[in-house]
């Protein structure tokens, strides 16, 4: 095994390079801070939304024709999966005007949030719904999906395109 010592000389000059770009005395690091034209820090950047009811709200300002938002609670979830053993973690389900308001809180409504502890759970859960759709013909409805971190949006297929299509491009925006 060698021995690797470096003369006392070297090291005082490695600290002092080091040091030296550690001192408040660089003006060079607030320079780029203070220019309006840089862009933003990560922390100074929009928070993606962190529960599925802020995801929900957010949506429901963007698209012009969701109505209200539900929380869906293990009282009122009408898959009993929230807080269960492979299900999601909290969920809010968003009234549309081109959907079956008020009839119950799942998808007929318009759409849904659900929040999952993975975006690899929250895909599985995606392919699940569209493998079942698949299987049952068009019988068992339609439904468009998409998946961001741990959030799976499920829009209606009983709204247009066009409104699913906003719906997208919000949940899109969004992170």
């Amino acid at each position: 095994m060698m021995n690797h010592k470096l003369p006392l000389s070297a090291m005082t000059l490695t600290a002092a390079l080091l040091l030296s770009g550690c001192g408040s005395g660089d003006e060079s690091a607030g320079a780029a801070s203070s220019d309006p034209s840089a862009s933003p820090s990560a922390s100074e950047q929009a928070q993606a939304p962190e529960t599925s009811a802020a995801v929900a709200e957010s949506l429901t300002e963007a698209v012009d024709s969701a109505t209200d938002v539900t929380e869906i609670t293990e009282d009122n979830d009408p898959n009993d999966l929230i807080g269960r053993p492979n299900g999601y973690t909290a969920a809010a389900v968003i009234d549309d005007e081109g959907g079956k308001s008020g009839q119950d809180l799942g998808i007929d409504s318009g759409a849904t949030v659900e929040q999952w502890d993975s975006k690899s759970d929250a895909q599985e859960r995606s392919d699940y719904i569209q493998e079942i759709q698949k299987e049952g013909g068009g019988l068992l409805g339609s439904e468009w999906n998409h998946v961001h971190e741990g959030f799976l949006l499920r829009v209606s297929g009983e709204l247009k395109p066009s409104v699913a299509d906003e719906y997208e491009a919000a949940f899109n925006e969004l992170f």
